[in-house]
């Protein structure tokens, strides 16, 4: 999702697939610092 610029497009392509994981993961564990709750629901 953030792709630096001079990267070539092969690593770009693989990176960005390591960065969908890599948001997801952060995302979730923001998310499940603020609700607890609520995140079961997301896994």
């Amino acid at each position: 999702m953030f792709i630096h610029p001079s990267w070539n497009i092969n690593s770009a392509k693989r990176i960005h697939k390591n960065n969908i994981q890599a948001i997801n993961i952060v995302f979730m564990d923001t998310f499940f610092a603020y609700n607890r709750s609520t995140t079961s629901i997301f896994y």
